[in-house]
C-alpha cells in the first residue's frame, strides 16, 4: 500500500511541475491574462505568434499610475531562469528598482521581439508611417531593431523587432499584421 501512495504522491508531482512548466511558456494564456489583470486592473489579448513563445513578462508602473506590460517573446525556449533572476533578493531590488512586478521568467534565452502595452495613452513618435489594415503603424529605427508602434482602444503598442538575425524587413509587417488583427 506505500509504494501505491508514493506512486500517486510522485505521479502527482510530476503533473503538477509539467503543468507549471508549460503555464509559464505561455502554454495557460488565460492564467497569464488573469496575472496581468490583477497586476494593471486592466484586461488584454496577450499576442501569440505560432513560432515564438514568451521568456518574460513584467509590469511596470508609471509615476502617473498608468501601467505597461512588456512581454519578451523568443524562439528557443528555456525552463532556466536567467541567472541573476535566480535569487529572489536581486529580483525584489530589480522590481523596487524599476517600479515592476515581474509576472514571468525571465527565461535564460535570447530574445527576438519586446511588446509593450502603454496603457498612459502616450501616442508613438512620427518617423515613417505605413498602413496595415487600417491602422496606421509608426516605423522607427534603433540600432539593429525596428519598432512598429500604434494605438488601438487607448492602448499603444510597441513591437521591437531583433532584424539582426531573426527579423527581416519582409516578414515584420505580417507579425504587426497578427498583432493587430488580434487585438
Amino acid at each position: 500500500m506505500s509504494k501505491f501512495l508514493v506512486f500517486i504522491c510522485l505521479l502527482s508531482i510530476w503533473i503538477i511541475v509539467g503543468c507549471y512548466s508549460d503555464s509559464t511558456n505561455l502554454a495557460d494564456e488565460t492564467e497569464l491574462s488573469k496575472a496581468i489583470m490583477q497586476e494593471t486592473g486592466k484586461e488584454m489579448k496577450i499576442p501569440t505568434f505560432n513560432d515564438l513563445d514568451i521568456s518574460y513578462v513584467y509590469v511596470q508602473h508609471h509615476a502617473n499610475g498608468d501601467p505597461s506590460v512588456n512581454l519578451y517573446y523568443t524562439p528557443e525556449p528555456s525552463d532556466d531562469i536567467k541567472p541573476f533572476f535566480a535569487d529572489q533578493n536581486n529580483v525584489t531590488e530589480w522590481e523596487e528598482a524599476h517600479h515592476a512586478k515581474t509576472i514571468v521568467g525571465p527565461y535564460d534565452t535570447e530574445n527576438v521581439l519586446l511588446v509593450t502595452l502603454d496603457y498612459n495613452g502616450i501616442a508613438p513618435a512620427k518617423e515613417h508611417t505605413i498602413n496595415s489594415n487600417g491602422t496606421e503603424v509608426t516605423v522607427e529605427q534603433d540600432g539593429m531593431y525596428i519598432i512598429h508602434s500604434f494605438s488601438i482602444n487607448n492602448v499603444t503598442y510597441k513591437l521591437a523587432y531583433d532584424t539582426s538575425h531573426y527579423f527581416s524587413q519582409d516578414n515584420i509587417t505580417d507579425y504587426t499584421s497578427s498583432v493587430i488583427n488580434n487585438s
